[in-house]
């Protein structure tokens, strides 16, 4: 099967899995809130978010490696693939234990990332034994035969781990949904996601056995001590990339947690779950992309990676740009409809000075600018560039850091995500120079006039839809439908306004089946 037949595969495959599990994330939390309330959410964020920065230990190995498995798969060679999967399973290993021993640690210190500890006393819940399950969870990731999907990956046949991880995805919603409604228990609550988590990964090292049966052989060969040298080198830069996502993604609730307290977290993490899902469900389309993009980095010539390269930045702006304009404009409105108005963060006092309608509006610019940040990974790792790199996740997670403390006391709920948005400019700021100097050797100057060209279009749709938006007097649920296909229709006819003729375009449309071209308005087919 085609690079491009397979890259179709794994997008559809799990865009239809994800859809599905998404509405289950939200009647879950649904069921969450109504059964143990903001307090218990509030827990379950901060603590995720923690073990989220112990995943560091994780150090890019499994990115490093699997960029070593293109090659030898290109060729077939079993024993160099056998050689990189036994590494990979021992590192896997000492990576759980690490982040077991480092999470057991860290248990005693938790009063200083809570503002609030003593909510713990009056939930009648003991917060070691609850970080500890957590701690588990996150260290059994790395345990089960995990490594054996990085494998099926590589060989760009995602769909086939797609299918199963979201139908056990999808069992332990069901499940989480059952314990909470029926015995509103969040140990037994927190035992079922362990449960589930640890099935996934026995799972889908089954699916890697069956699609692989030479998995099963001992590996005869082992990997260089110089080679190994070579793979730490790489390593260490990417743990600066590790540490820099982990900074961004996961500092928000240990912030506010320490500043605000647990309810402002349980608050802020159904913003944040409906940025997460949105934001998953975009990052599908890079997940399944990378391994193709690598490669045609092995196999192909300097023109088709520029012209790649073009295209996907052009799709990742069109499609990050109408959910961004959707996001600003109708977030507050979903959670309304969702949960209540009672859970809009201006509807509860934190004592801080926070502008309601900013939350919403930076939370947009930190999707589109990490839909950006996701093409430049994409590249970045598909191409190797490891090294070239090291330094720059660390004046992002600096940047990050030092918004998101210094601000949050003054602004409240919108500093953290201030913060990212911070750290994600300056990583489309420099990431692009490396990686067009390095492989593609097209103007800078161009690429970077085309997106603030990019980001102004995008302004524009957003100021037009929501004018267009306050104008509509329908309420409910069809009154939020109705303007959301406004912020869609309103954008995607801005773009088509402004670069209909693009080559970028041009290119875009090329890359679609012949039948869905077919099916294109003929001033489309054109191009």
């Amino acid at each position: 099967m085609s690079r491009t037949a397979n890259s179709a595969k794994n997008i559809v495959t799990k865009y239809a899995s994800q859809l599905l599990l998404i509405i289950l994330n939200f009647i879950t939390r649904t069921v969450f809130i109504r059964t143990l309330g903001e307090a218990y959410l509030g827990i379950n964020g901060l603590f995720t978010n923690i073990l989220s920065m112990l995943s560091l230990a994780e150090l890019g190995v499994g990115t490093a490696i699997v960029f070593k498995l293109y090659k030898p798969i290109e060729v077939h060679d079993e024993a160099r693939i056998l050689a990189l999967m036994d590494l990979y399973r021992k590192i896997y290993f000492v990576i759980g234990c690490i982040i077991a021993v480092a999470g057991m640690v860290i248990a005693p210190f938790l009063r200083y990332f809570i503002s609030d500890f003593d909510r713990f006393a009056q939930l009648n819940l003991n917060p070691v034994f609850i970080f500890s399950l957590y701690v588990f969870k996150s260290a059994s990731s790395y345990w089960f035969f995990a490594y054996k999907q990085s494998l099926v990956r590589a060989h760009q046949k995602s769909y086939l781990l797609t299918v199963r991880s979201y139908a056990v995805s999808i069992a332990s919603c069901l499940a989480q949904i059952a314990v909470l409604y029926w015995t509103h228990n969040f140990i037994l609550y927190t035992v079922t996601l362990i449960a589930f988590s640890v099935l996934e990964n026995l799972i889908l090292a089954r699916v890697a056995d069956k699609q692989y049966p030479y998995l099963k052989r001992k590996a005869l060969e082992r990997v260089g001590k110089e080679e190994i040298k070579g793979l730490l080198k790489d390593c260490s830069a990417l743990f600066l990339y590790k540490v820099n996502n982990a900074v961004i993604t996961a500092t928000d609730s240990i912030i506010l947690s320490s500043f605000l307290g647990l309810s402002t977290v349980g608050f802020y993490s159904n913003y944040g779950m409906i940025s997460l899902n949105i934001r998953n469900l975009l990052y599908s389309l890079y997940e399944s992309l990378t391994a193709s993009i690598g490669s045609i980095h092995a196999t192909g010539n300097r023109i088709w990676k520029q012209n790649i390269f073009r295209t996907i930045n052009f799709a990742t702006v069109l499609i990050y740009g109408i959910v961004s304009v959707g996001f600003a404009l109708l977030c507050d409105e979903f959670i309304t409809l969702w949960i209540g108005e009672g859970f809009l963060i201006n509807s509860f006092d934190n004592g801080k000075a926070v502008i309601h309608y900013s939350l919403p509006l930076i939370i947009a610019a930190e999707i589109y600018l990490l839909g950006i940040a996701n093409y430049l990974s994409s590249f970045r790792s598909a191409f190797g560039l490891f090294r070239q790199l090291k330094l720059r996740p660390l004046f992002s997670m600096l940047a990050n850091l030092i918004v998101g403390v210094t601000l949050t006391p003054i602004i409240g709920v919108a500093a953290p995500v201030l913060g990212t948005v911070v750290a994600m400019l300056i990583t489309i700021a420099v990431d692009p120079i490396v990686i067009i100097n390095a492989e593609l050797g097209i103007s800078k100057t161009r690429f970077f006039l085309t997106n603030l060209g990019y980001i102004l279009t995008t302004i524009l749709a957003g100021m037009i839809a929501r004018f267009l938006c306050r104008a509509i007097s329908i309420t409910g649920i069809v009154g939020f439908i109705v303007r959301g296909f406004t912020c869609v229709f309103v954008t995607a006819a801005v773009y088509l306004l402004f670069y209909l003729r693009s080559e970028e375009m041009r290119m875009l449309l090329s890359f679609l089946p012949a039948k869905l071209k077919d099916r294109l308005p003929q001033f489309l087919r054109m191009q």
